[in-house]
């Protein structure tokens, strides 16, 4: 029996992140489930910018492990499985800080306090080489964590 809950997270993909007044962000163009592009687009196809919203959560009372979030683009061609992405870009971040704020681990009730990393990259300008899957991984004490993805492609 699991005594602290799985961890999860999630991504957004958009056209920019801008920081607003009063810690608020804005998201530009929202992505859903595809980035489509213009019929007859080529690749390698050079976007003006590409923010990324990654969120994490995880029980407060884990191991203080880094987090790593790898971004890479994986050909749609190839197997489903391959974790050999064409690297976008990664950031490692320190757990002990995020978990700190978390307290104990656990709130009166004896529910689970949940630890909550949040980050914003914004690539500017971005290089997408080829269509295919583009998607966010966490790497944390030891186990690979898919975030999301979304596919890229030009429309037919």
């Amino acid at each position: 029996m699991r005594t602290t809950p799985l961890p999860f997270g999630n991504v957004i993909f958009c056209d920019d992140i801008r920081q607003e007044a009063g810690g608020k962000l804005s998201l530009m163009g929202i992505y859903h489930s595809d980035m489509v592009f213009a019929a007859g687009t080529t690749f390698p196809l050079m976007l003006p910018k590409l923010g990324v919203l990654m969120t994490w959560f995880e029980s407060a009372a884990t191991p203080d492990d880094d987090l790593m979030f790898k971004i890479g683009l994986r050909r749609l061609e190839t197997d489903p499985e391959a974790e050999d992405d064409h690297p976008l870009g990664e950031i490692t971040l320190n757990t002990k800080e995020a978990k700190a704020a978390a307290a104990s681990g656990r709130d009166l009730s004896g529910a689970y306090v949940r630890a909550h990393l949040s980050h914003t990259i914004v690539f500017s300008p971005c290089l997408i080489p080829f269509p295919g899957l583009l998607r966010v991984r966490v790497v944390t004490g030891g186990e690979v964590w898919g975030l999301g993805a979304i596919n890229v492609v030009a429309a037919s």
